[in-house]
Order: C-alpha cells, then structure tokens, then sequence
C-alpha cells in the first residue's frame, strides 16, 4: 500500500512536473519496496537476498537518472548540478540490476529441460525487437556512449530471455509475475532510449510512461521471488 501510494505521488511529479515533489518520491520507491519486500518474507533466502542487492542498485539507478540534464536549461536539482555522465552511471547502476535478475531466474528453476532448448523459435519475436530498437537508436548515440548502450540492451534482452526461460520450470504464479515485471521493465527502458536519443528528451508524456512502466515491472518482479516457490 505505501509502495502504491509513493508510485502515486511519483507518476503525478512526472505528470504535473514537480521536480521537489519528484526528488521527495523517486528516492524512495525502492526502498518502500525493499522494506515490503523483506517484511512479507521474514527469513531471506540466498535468491531473495540477490534480489534486495538488486533492488538497491536499482536506487543508484533512479537516483542517478534524477540528475541528467533534459535541456541546455535545466543545470541544477535541489543545489546539485545536474551532468550528462549521470546517465552512464544510471546506466551502470541498472545494468548491475538486470545482471542480478539474470542470476535469480537461472537459480531458480528446477532441472526441467529449459523452454528455449525445447523451442528456440520462442524468442524470435523479442530478438526482433532488440534488434529493431538497437538499430533504430544507435545511429545518434554519442560515441562515448555506443559501448555502454550496446552492453546495457543486450543485458537486457538476456534478462528478458532468462524470465521467459522460466516458463514451465517455476511456479505458474512466480512466471506470470517474473516475466510480466520483465517485459514492462524493457519496455520502460525502450522508452528511455527512444526518448532521450531519437527525440532529445522531448517525447510527450515519457517520464509518466517511463515510471509507470518501471515502477508496476519493479512490483511484479518482486512479487515473483517474494512467494515460498521463489525459495531456494
């Protein structure tokens, strides 16, 4: 319920654009969720404490992201400079979040013959995608950034693919969730790239998309391993 509540008040501060409403709600989505997430549990196990690690790096994320400059105009948050480099560390932040999700949906299956093994054709549609969307926001990517863009959609992709590979080795519910959190996730991220390389930050309502998207993905992901079928 607090968790649903700062989402509120956080999709509102993109809506409306209240920055020091914003700077009060983001920072504290993730650990409003790391607090539920623990508390719904009791004792964690070595999965679960993968993913409150994740959860936190996911903070370094979305405080980082806080201070990337969305025009030549905007240069300062709460006394604090903004800097286009805070996008790279948002960016490290979040892909030492997808690399951990990688872990806990690998560790969490049975010994059932994994679905890609069994159908490879499965993962065309979302290997299309990454590769359409790849190609789409590359070409204006800044140089210094073409690495750490290319790395962060590939892990991506694999955390996609790793949710998906699931399907059939866990609990029904903990797929369903796993794998929903994850598409919304990459399609938060999707909307990220496009808005900030191919429409230079000024694509219509992005920020109510990005952290409804991101926020309702980060929920189901947690919901997922918060179960006692995610306890390994």
């Amino acid at each position: 319920m607090i968790y649903a509540l700062i989402a509120l008040l956080e999709i509102s501060a993109e809506f409306f654009d209240l920055p020091l409403l914003r700077v009060a709600t983001k920072p504290l989505l993730m650990p409003v969720l790391i607090f539920a997430f623990v508390q719904g549990i009791g004792t964690l196990s070595s999965i679960q404490k993968i993913m409150v690690v994740a959860f936190f790096f996911s903070w370094i994320g979305d405080v980082a992201l806080m201070f990337v400059p969305k025009n030549i105009d905007d240069t300062v948050l709460i006394g604090i400079s903004k800097h286009p480099n805070f996008f790279l560390a948002g960016l490290g932040g979040f892909l030492v979040t997808h690399i951990l999700y990688i872990s806990a949906f690998v560790k969490s299956t049975d010994n059932k013959t994994a679905l890609l093994k069994r159908n490879p054709m499965v993962a065309a549609p979302l290997i299309a995608y990454f590769v359409a969307l790849v190609f789409w926001i590359f070409p204006p990517v800044p140089a210094e950034m073409k690495i750490p863009v290319l790395v962060y959609s590939l892990t991506i992709a694999v955390m996609v693919l790793a949710a998906m590979n699931n399907f059939g080795r866990v609990h029904r519910n903990m797929f369903l969730n796993g794998f929903a959190g994850a598409l919304l996730f990459m399609l938060s991220d999707s909307i990220i790239a496009v808005n900030k390389f191919i429409f230079n930050s000024e694509l219509p309502l992005a920020g109510v998309c990005i952290m409804t998207l991101y926020i309702t993905g980060q929920y189901f992901i947690a919901k997922a391993f918060a179960g006692k079928n995610a306890k390994v």
